[in-house]
């Protein structure tokens, strides 16, 4: 036979307090008597009793949570080594306060839903795309929220890089060691891109690179833009945006919009016979400092856990009721040389 679940009221009755003490005694301690809250824990240890996380949540008027949205499915995010370095930055500062993480499905058809019904004090999300359902969803929650890496969205606090600069300085350090056959691989430009819909760069951190590339282009008088494929930021979608560049024509370098899709694409180089960078330059973006194939990577260090404790440290001001006084925290970034970068500029390109 099941036992029965021991409860305030058992532990009220036998301490002979009432059940808003027996409440404050573990939610509010500060509120009662030492020795009341004393005598309250020492019986509910007797009685074996555990709280109720949902009604001392309740009572709290919190979920003592943070809502995470990650880019894509869970599958294809959690093999992103960026957004692991940011949910990391989160969590550090999630447990300074005692909170756990929810991550919120990123089903973009159902994102609003997801929102209404998310049992958090607030959400930090990854290149959300504001439709109009999903301001709704924000605005009737009154949710807190704070997104990475949308800079380009009007009235959302965000934490990000300059992702223009950054790229800029990217193709930049491309161009001066003599790449003029360059491919870009990019990411879509929506994070939340349902099965049946093909990737292309919209507004957001995909956009934001692209005009940093472009003006690195001009800067050195190339007049048409370098080809752009776009993908998933996976190893899959690396390697398959390669094999659609060697159908097109061998570049010298081969420019990335993140570090995962640069090793998806080493690889299946280096697997082809085709050396990098004796060969082909691959150049990523996060500056998670992976190895590929025994090479440090040349890459955009963005610092993802950094950018993680940035946007939760924030949240939980707001959640206190401390509005930033601006709406836009941008973190710093540096390049990382690595030895996948050839310099070819003394030789024909």
């Amino acid at each position: 036979m099941k036992s029965k679940r021991i409860t305030i009221a058992d532990i009220a009755q036998k301490s002979g307090y009432s059940k808003t003490a027996v409440s404050f005694a573990f939610n509010c301690p500060e509120r009662i008597s030492r020795d009341a809250v004393e005598k309250i824990l020492k019986i509910a240890q007797e009685l074996d009793y555990f709280p109720d996380p949902m009604a001392r949540n309740f009572s709290l008027g919190r979920h003592l949570s943070l809502g995470f949205l990650v880019p894509q499915s869970f599958d294809i995010s959690m093999k992103n080594p960026h957004v692991v370095d940011v949910l990391r930055g989160i969590g550090s500062v999630c447990e300074s306060y005692g909170y756990t993480i929810t991550c919120i499905p990123p089903l973009r058809s159902s994102i609003a839903e997801a929102i209404k019904n998310a049992t958090v004090d607030g959400i930090i999300g990854m290149g959300l795309e504001f439709g109009s359902e999903v301001q709704e969803a924000f605005k009737r929650r009154k949710l807190p929220f704070i997104c990475i890496d949308a800079i380009d969205e009007e009235n959302v606090i965000s934490v990000s890089i300059d992702n223009e600069e950054a790229a800029k300085r990217q193709m930049t350090e491309a161009l001066k060691r003599g790449h003029r056959k360059i491919a870009v691989i990019s990411l879509p430009g929506a994070a939340y891109l349902s099965d049946n819909e093909s990737p292309t760069v919209a507004p957001g951190v995909a956009a934001a690179r692209n005009r940093g590339y472009l003006k690195a282009e001009k800067e050195f008088g190339i007049d048409t833009p370098f080809k752009t494929y776009p993908v998933l930021a996976t190893k899959e979608g690396g390697e398959e945006a390669v094999r659609r560049i060697l159908k097109d024509e061998m570049p010298t370098c081969i420019i990335t919009m993140s570090d995962i899709q640069a090793l998806g694409a080493i690889e299946y180089l280096e697997g082809k016979g085709i050396r990098v960078p004796d060969d082909v330059s691959v150049v990523g973006f996060d500056g998670i400092y992976h190895t590929a194939m025994g090479k440090n990577l040349c890459s955009v260090d963005q610092r993802g856990h950094e950018k993680g404790k940035k946007a939760a440290e924030m949240l939980f001001e707001i959640i206190k009721g401390n509005e930033p006084e601006n709406k836009i925290s941008l973190i710093p970034f540096t390049f990382e040389e690595g030895e996948t970068l050839k310099d070819i500029s003394g030789s024909a390109s």
